[in-house]
């Protein structure tokens, strides 16, 4: 058996037999069961006679999942060739927001899975238009990333983190590892495969940050701290802080990556007890750069890093962090940690807080 794939202008010069659909609900893959099968197959059908290819993967799709709320994406057209047959398909892509309850029609069971079953009714054909589906959409994720250029485009990652299946994930994780270059497409699937991998993969996300949170790419290293973002909207601010406990004992870049991920506003003011983030900002900064002289990469993201953090920090809980801002200031020897406390002191968030208090602190530095 052979099957070829073909650009979606093929669709209008071949006699297309059949729709078929990948279809995602919910982070998950959609496959179905026969009433007459115990084995899973994609969504699909026979295309009617007259029937546009379209109209025929929409109505399959409602046919066979029940969804009555989605977005019908064409991928290509393939073929599949035995010995006595060669038949062409229109192959989609369907992102599915609403399912009806009740299965019509010949399908006794809808499923979500996070990789094939074990199961298949086409073994020989499905892996392949699985995979071609997540070769295309991945093609697709780096040209909407705005890359070359001067910004990355975060709506987009925003939408992969909160939609992808594992198996998107994946994809972007194995086929980006050398991607290094901050400006390069293939840099930016990597990012939005670290980011959404530790958001929903609670079981590997802290083996996955501390890999990830010194990749020679800037942009990579920030996946990391998007993703514990997105990832404390559903676990425990204890949880999070035991996952993230490594990164802030590791080296500078994992230190950079405890900083930056907790540092930020939304965290702090209504999630993470602020003070014990202060803590850490405090033994990390006195650690690292107590005796430091010339900055490695790593310690230099990390002091930009605290540059910022504190200020975050101490806004969201004045009167601890001032305190503790005071005492660094007055241990303070090192040139780094100074630069450190003149960097926040010039925040406006600071300002708005305390602009006294700001006004005698950068004298005192």
């Amino acid at each position: 058996m052979k099957i070829d794939f073909y650009d979606w202008e093929l669709a209008d010069k071949v006699p297309l037999k059949y729709a078929v659909m990948i279809a995602r609900y919910k982070r998950q893959l959609l496959f179905v069961k026969h009433r007459e099968r115990t084995s899973w197959e994609v969504p699909g059908g026979h295309r009617e006679e007259g029937e546009n290819i379209l109209a025929a993967a929409n109505r399959e799709l409602c046919e066979e999942t029940g969804a009555n709320s989605f977005q019908m994406i064409p991928i290509c057209v393939y073929s599949v060739e035995s010995e006595k047959h060669l038949d062409y398909g229109g192959l989609f892509f369907a992102d599915i927001f609403e399912l009806n309850q009740t299965l019509q029609y010949e399908i006794e069971t809808v499923k979500g899975f996070d990789s094939l079953p074990e199961s298949l009714t086409y073994p020989e054909i499905q892996p392949r238009l699985l995979e071609e589906v997540l070769k295309q959409r991945k093609k697709v994720l780096m040209q909407e990333s705005n890359l070359p250029g001067p910004r990355g485009n975060l709506k987009r990652l925003d939408t992969f983190i909160d939609f992808a299946t594992a198996m998107e994930r994946q994809m972007c994780l194995n086929a980006s590892k050398l991607a290094e270059d901050a400006n390069d497409p293939e840099t930016f699937a990597l990012m939005c495969g670290v980011a959404a991998s530790i958001a929903h993969n609670c079981s590997e996300q802290t083996a996955l940050a501390m890999c990830y949170a010194e990749h020679p790419s800037w942009r990579v290293r920030e996946g990391v701290c998007i993703g514990f973002q997105k990832a404390a909207v559903k676990m425990k601010p204890s949880e999070l802080l035991t996952a993230m406990a490594p990164l802030k004992a590791g080296n500078p870049f994992q230190q950079r990556a405890y900083v930056a991920g907790l540092c930020e506003p939304a965290l702090l003011n209504d999630y993470i007890d602020a003070s014990v983030v202060i803590d850490s900002l405090y033994e990390i900064t006195m650690t690292v750069f107590d005796e430091a002289d010339k900055l490695t990469e790593a310690q230099t993201a990390l002091r930009k890093a605290l540059g910022y953090g504190w200020s975050v920090a101490i806004a969201a809980s004045p009167d601890y962090g001032m305190k503790q801002f005071e005492t660094l200031a007055e241990q303070c020897k090192s040139k780094h940690i100074k630069w450190i406390l003149r960097n926040n002191l010039k925040k406006n968030r600071l300002v708005k807080v305390n602009a006294d208090w700001v006004a005698k602190m950068t004298q005192l530095v």
